[in-house]
């Protein structure tokens, strides 16, 4: 963005011009910043956009602008669009499976014995009424001893390969692959052996007079068994966060991307350093190794807990992560310069009425500025009610709750009420929160809708803002909403603001929740407001100067409030 200086005149009787208008001398021009990355897009420009406009005439000069904003705009696409797309960052991810691996891991012989044990029972139990007399039963029993002395010998020779008859019919009806000589293939078979023995006893001692138990009840598919991606499905029932699901989603799908659907028994701590290993060699941060590894420790509890307890230990806890990158200083977040504060609240937004289109009109003026002198997350502010901005104890201030349907809260400490600083006043939004109320609007920033995959209502502003804070220069990559949550813990600081204090304007103060508090309603385990009022009191931004967004009358309209 640019701001008017004394070389340029102003449009007529000294009004700002509109955005990406200037005029040299006495003739007008398009004036535009490139998008970092997009130089190639103007070979014939650096840095920034100068084109003539070839009149003095302002009515001629503002359409001639916005057909220079158009072409700047389709040149933009078209150079995106012929550029082959970056290969993204990460591990391949797996299409979404209804069905574990097709190769048989130790996990599948449970399954595959206890198919083979009902096949046995029932096949037995159909067959009873073909030995009712003694000379059948004797007949089926010399049979029998002759398969179980095989068995036997079989045992004894340690030798598994005489169950090859069977193994490949249960394998077949299961959809398993075995190499011949795996491992896995190698534990079937002497299973399998184990189990024919203990059957041929059982049916012999039955055939003489014992008590026959009932056929075991038909099993579980092999392949059906809970893979990660069920434990998934059955965990996000109840969560009510969307990007997080979608977050968890993700992890497990990379994590089958290298693995296959193992299922969930057959998971081992070397899958977990295998996948591990991998992201350290994609350079991926060791706090973002430990989340993904974290998600799918959250899930393999669920699973303890919910769906299969025979789960024993977790094999994603108790992981090393030496050699993974610590995330450097130069990829953190960082608050703004108080020079680059300036600079957005002088900006056009805030200094020539600009206002963008589409869902972030409202929004971009005052969100700014809120998440500055308050501190609070984006979407907390996006989400904000106008019944909200309540007054207690004489003193104004936000609520920042969940007690609407469409609200959320990242945490239970994050419900608190945050009193509004005397600038913001100043700059009218107790007079603005008087308009909508009078509009009949119910939500702060009616233009806001959360109509996206997320269900957040901050996300075209989200967009939108990144977007503003290039166009004034402010490319720094650690730049972004979220630094003036750092500004304003900063300041605090600053303003001799104590940590507790601080953290419970921040919404990380959970104090009220342990102790003998716990039997106190979520609204009664407050941090003392006054308290927050004094520290509100002092809190103040070195030099920064909002003057000239000071209204006429900051209480217009209170009363309706």
């Amino acid at each position: 963005m640019h701001q008017t200086n004394d070389s340029e005149a102003s449009g007529t009787a000294g009004d700002p011009l509109p955005m990406y208008l200037h005029r040299r001398g006495r003739h007008y021009y398009f004036k535009r910043k490139i998008p970092a990355g997009l130089e190639q897009a103007f070979p014939d420009h650096k840095e920034q956009v100068w084109q003539t406009l070839d009149t003095e005439d302002m009515s001629e000069a503002l359409p001639r602008l916005a057909q220079a904003v158009e072409d700047f705009e389709r040149t933009v696409t078209r150079f995106k669009a012929s550029k082959v797309p970056r290969v993204q960052r990460g591990l391949a991810l797996a299409k979404s499976a209804a069905a574990t691996t097709p190769y048989l891991m130790l996990a599948h012989v449970e399954p595959l014995l206890k198919q083979r044990a009902h096949e046995f029972w029932t096949y037995f139990d159909i067959a009873r009424p073909l030995h009712k007399t003694p000379e059948q039963r004797q007949e089926l029993q010399a049979w029998v001893q002759r398969d179980l002395a095989t068995y036997r010998e079989m045992a004894v020779a340690n030798d598994y390969d005489g169950m090859e008859f069977l193994a490949p019919l249960l394998l077949k009806a299961a959809k398993l692959n075995a190499p011949p000589k795996s491992d896995a293939r190698r534990r079937l078979l002497r299973e399998l052996l184990r189990q024919e023995i203990e059957q041929c006893e059982t049916l012999i001692a039955t055939l003489n007079g014992a008590v026959a138990d009932e056929p075991p009840p038909k099993p579980v598919a092999p392949r059906s068994l809970p893979t990660l991606l069920t434990l998934h499905e059955s965990w996000r029932r109840r969560q009510d966060r969307k990007r997080t699901v979608a977050t968890f989603e993700r992890t497990v799908l990379e994590f089958h991307g290298l693995h296959g659907p193992l299922p969930v028994e057959a998971i081992g701590k070397d899958h977990t350093r295998q996948y591990r290993d991998e992201l350290i060699k994609l350079d991926v941060t060791k706090a973002t190794i430990e989340n993904k590894i974290g998600y799918l420790g959250t899930l393999f509890r669920h699973g303890q807990r919910e769906l299969v307890e025979r789960l024993k230990d977790n094999p994603f806890e108790c992981i090393d992560f030496a050699g993974a990158r610590e995330t450097g200083a130069d990829e953190d977040r960082r608050p703004f310069e108080e020079h680059e504060l300036q600079l957005l609240f002088n900006s056009p937004l805030y200094t020539q009425g600009y206002r963008p289109s589409g869902q972030a009109r409202e929004a971009s003026y005052w969100l700014p500025l809120m998440g500055a002198f308050t501190g609070a997350r984006r979407e907390e502010i996006a989400q904000l009610r106008v019944a909200d901005v309540q007054r207690v104890d004489g003193s104004w201030c936000l609520k920042f709750t969940d007690q609407a349907p469409h609200q959320k809260l990242k945490t239970p400490g994050s419900l608190r009420r945050v009193p509004i600083h005397t600038e913001l006043i100043q700059c009218g939004l107790l007079a603005y929160v008087s308009e909508q109320r009078v509009a009949g609007n119910e939500r702060l920033f009616p233009s806001l809708r959360n109509d996206n995959e997320n269900e957040t209502w901050s996300s075209a502003f989200g967009t939108w803002f990144g977007r503003y804070l290039d166009d004034l220069s402010l490319t720094d990559a650690r730049l972004d909403f979220h630094s003036f949550r750092y500004n304003f813990k900063q300041t605090c600081t600053l303003s001799d603001i104590g940590d507790e204090v601080k953290d419970a304007l921040a919404g990380h103060w959970e104090g009220g929740r342990s102790g003998n508090k716990n039997y106190m309603r979520r609204s009664q385990r407050q941090y003392p407001y006054p308290k927050l009022i004094k520290a509100m009191d002092l809190f103040h931004y070195g030099r920064l100067d909002l003057g000239h967004l000071h209204v006429r009358d900051p209480f217009e309209g209170i009363d309706r409030l």
